[in-house]
């Protein structure tokens, strides 16, 4: 079947839906492994130098995985060896080869990465022509403080002020218009929209009713699995030399709690164009 691909912007619940949806059992969740962000693995390599942030412990641990049968240290430096010498296969040969590893089971990839440049989706349609996209929605009030907290110590660990990352609901504005415009271009059987707080409130509706748009098989058994991500295999902290792949406050607890989303806050600095996007995804938000 072809992949299916989740877009987001970041704080929108992406680490946790994805290795939920990826333990259904015929879909192989990845990690995020920001393969599209170039066109061949050299580059994603010369980038992954040149910014910190742009970590490849995804890719680094799918090949472990996948390649070495596990993700200890030692396999790891593997899979880096591995990745290093075929450094000039493009990300799309990289891409077949993960399939053809994973197979009978459908690619799940879950990349909030991917929305930081138009080019990266249209590489994604373009290898993957076709591809399914869920879109992967959250209230901008708390992805507003979500980003806030999250980048609480970016300048500690990196040296980089809060406001070179956000400015208010920037990013959330940013990166769903973007998804927006780019799924405008696709065909409605091969894009569906979700919901992050159905997620944490009605999970077993929600799985529901996305596995029959997906055509997949949906029961208790396999609803079980989807709510333990915590078995996931990238759920966890890593080995020294690829600790992340995921969200890292999901990487240090991946249980899954139903429950009621956070508290709205006031709308106050949410800009028009801001609100006039969320009024567009669905949101109810008074002024």
């Amino acid at each position: 079947m072809p992949p299916i691909f989740i877009l987001s912007s970041p704080r929108s619940y992406s680490s946790l839906f994805g290795t939920m949806l990826g333990e259904h059992p015929d879909l192989f969740g990845f990690p995020e492994m920001r393969l599209f962000a170039a066109e061949t693995v050299g580059q994603l390599q010369r980038r992954s130098r040149l910014y910190r942030i742009f970590t490849l412990d995804g890719i680094h641990r799918t090949i472990s995985l996948l390649e070495f049968g596990g993700q200890s240290a030692e396999q790891v430096q593997a899979a880096i060896e591995w990745l290093n010498n075929r450094r000039d296969w493009t990300t799309a040969r990289l891409w077949a080869h993960l399939s053809e590893r994973v197979a009978p089971q459908t690619l799940l990839a879950k990349e909030p990465i991917l929305t930081a440049h138009p080019n990266f989706l249209h590489r994604t349609e373009r290898i993957c022509p076709n591809a399914r996209y869920i879109h992967l929605i959250r209230d901008p009030r708390d992805v507003r403080l979500s980003i806030q907290e999250a980048f609480k110590g970016v300048k500690q660990r990196f040296g980089i002020p809060l406001h070179w990352f956000v400015k208010d609901e920037a990013v959330w504005t940013y990166c769903n218009k973007r998804i927006v415009d780019f799924l405008h271009t696709i065909p409605e059987d091969r894009k569906v929209t979700v919901r992050g707080e159905d997620l944490m409130t009605q999970p077993e509706a929600l799985f529901k009713d996305l596995t029959a748009r997906l055509h997949l098989p949906f029961h208790a058994d396999i609803l079980d699995q989807m709510l333990h991500p915590e078995n996931g295999p990238f759920a966890h902290v890593g080995p020294p030399n690829a600790p992340l792949g995921n969200d890292t406050k999901f990487l240090h607890n991946p249980v899954f709690r139903q429950g009621s989303t956070r508290s709205k806050t006031p709308t106050d600095g949410l800009s028009p164009s801001s609100l006039a996007l969320a009024t567009e995804l669905g949101y109810q938000i008074n002024t």
